[in-house]
């Protein structure tokens, strides 16, 4: 059994993983920030 493969792999999805999620936040809180200012812009108080 090549245990030190499945290691390696398990890391890389872990670390794949973990980057997809921040980078989908980053985007989902500028996207939500642009709506936002959207809205706030469409009626002014």
């Amino acid at each position: 059994m090549n245990w030190w493969l499945l290691g390696v792999s398990s890391v890389l999805v872990l670390v794949a993983g973990t980057f997809t999620a921040l980078v989908y936040w980053a985007n989902w809180e500028l996207i939500s920030g642009k709506n936002v200012k959207a809205d706030k812009q469409a009626k002014p108080r």
